[in-house]
Parts: C-alpha cells; structure tokens; sequence
C-alpha cells in the first residue's frame, strides 16, 4: 500500500460509484477487457482510499496507479494504434472537468473524508436524471 496514489481525474467517476455499486464498477472494467489483475490493482486502491489508510494525489494526461495495474486493454490499444488516448490533451482535458465537477482540483492532495461529500454529491447529480 503506498500513502498517496496518483489518481487521474477522470477515476473520481469510478470512485463514486463504487461507493454505492463496487461490483457494478468491477463487472463494467472486467467486461471492457481490462482484465482481473487490473480490477483487483483498482479494487485495493479504492478500498484503501476509502478506508483512510491512503490519501490521492489528483492528476491529469497520464497513467496513473491506476492505470499502471496490468492493464489488458491498455496493451490492446498500444498495439492497435501505438497511443495511449488517456496520455495526451484529450486525456488532460477530461480530467481536469471531471475534477471541477467533483469540486476538486488536479496536483491537490486528498483524503476520503475530505471530499467524501464531493463524489457522493457527484453520484447522486450523476444518477438523479
């Protein structure tokens, strides 16, 4: 377990449903063909941010803990088209929104209970339509 992971903003989604669907959010990157190692490496991270034993490091345009966690699908794109979409301004843009829309703001450092409010606040926008 590391004290601070970096996190791409675009993971907050991913974050704030699991707190309400965890087995959603697994069955979803597991259907994507991410792959097991990659959902568990997501799976321990979240846990371990939501439980306080870790804090996040919000960061935009690069693979992040998450990412960096023997992704199947990450390797599929790199041989398809030799880029990676999540690294380069498309990626930087995405996440630096989904961070303002959760309130929070990429190179800060976050608890859970600091921003827990923020990404249930977020699902709850998300899934109100």
């Amino acid at each position: 377990m590391k004290e601070i992971y970096d996190i791409r903003g675009h993971h907050l989604v991913d974050i704030s449903d699991y707190l309400y669907q965890p087995e959603k959010v697994k069955q979803h990157y597991l259907a994507k063909g991410y792959g097991t190692n990659f959902v568990d490496n997501q799976t321990r991270i979240f846990n371990d941010f939501i439980s306080g034993r870790s804090r996040i490091k919000l960061i935009a345009g690069l693979l992040d803990d998450i990412c960096l966690g023997d992704c199947k699908r990450r390797e599929i794109i790199e041989q398809d088209d030799n880029n990676i979409g999540c690294e380069d301004q498309r990626g930087i843009k995405v996440d630096t929104q989904i961070a303002g829309w959760c309130l929070l703001e990429i190179e800060h450092i976050y608890s859970f209970l600091q921003i827990e409010s923020n990404l249930r606040n977020f699902y709850l926008d998300a899934h109100s339509t």
